[in-house]
This record gives C-alpha cells, sequence and structure tokens, in this order.
C-alpha cells in the first residue's frame, strides 16, 4: 500500500528519485511534484496531485495528511487504480505568513 505525506526535508535521510526511477521502481506517476510561486501571506492556493498507475497490475494507494498546516488534503481514503487509471487529489497551500521553509510530499510503498 502506498501513501502520500508532507513532511519537512531538512529531516528526512531520503534521496529524491527522478521521475522516471520513480515510476520504475514503484509503478507510479505523480509528475514532478507540485510548486507554488507566488503567493502570499493569507492566500488560499489550490493544485492537483495526479497519480497514475503506469504498470499492468491493480494497485491500492492510500496518503497521510500533511503535518504542516501549511498544506490542506482532504481526509484519505485508500484508492485502487486498475491498470492506466489515475486518482487526482486536491492539495491547498494556505501560507499564514511569508515562510522561508518548505514541504515536501512523498510516497512511500
Amino acid at each position: 500500500m502506498a501513501s502520500l505525506a508532507a513532511t519537512n526535508i531538512s529531516t528526512l535521510p531520503v534521496v529524491i528519485k527522478s521521475r522516471a526511477a520513480r515510476i520504475a521502481e514503484f509503478g507510479i506517476d505523480c509528475g514532478n511534484g507540485l510548486t507554488w510561486r507566488g503567493w502570499e501571506g493569507g492566500g488560499d492556493y489550490k493544485k492537483v496531485l495526479c497519480v497514475r498507475n503506469v504498470t499492468t497490475d491493480v494497485i491500492k494507494i492510500k496518503y497521510k495528511l500533511p503535518a504542516s498546516n501549511f498544506f490542506y488534503m482532504e481526509f484519505p481514503a485508500p484508492v485502487t487504480l486498475s491498470p492506466g487509471m489515475k486518482v487526482n487529489i486536491p492539495v491547498s497551500f494556505r501560507p499564514v505568513q511569508e515562510v522561508s521553509s518548505f514541504s515536501l510530499f512523498l510516497l512511500y510503498l
């Protein structure tokens, strides 16, 4: 089962893999990430994370709610993806003030 979480990159001893490497290892394509630019404190900025099954197997994914107060996602429910299917996961960025740190969404299998 896969899960998606937001966490502070400085606390993780993790190697960031290229998109091609993630597809080859996990069979899931979720793009190169979500980036917010031109935002101001107090705003509500929305994007969609598209997660696609690129294998020939049926897979189940589940994400965790972001640990950061700046990101908001709907309560997670397990999703079953048939080969070639995708799920769109809405992600909101709600900064209350200017911040210099950032969060990273990671896919865990």
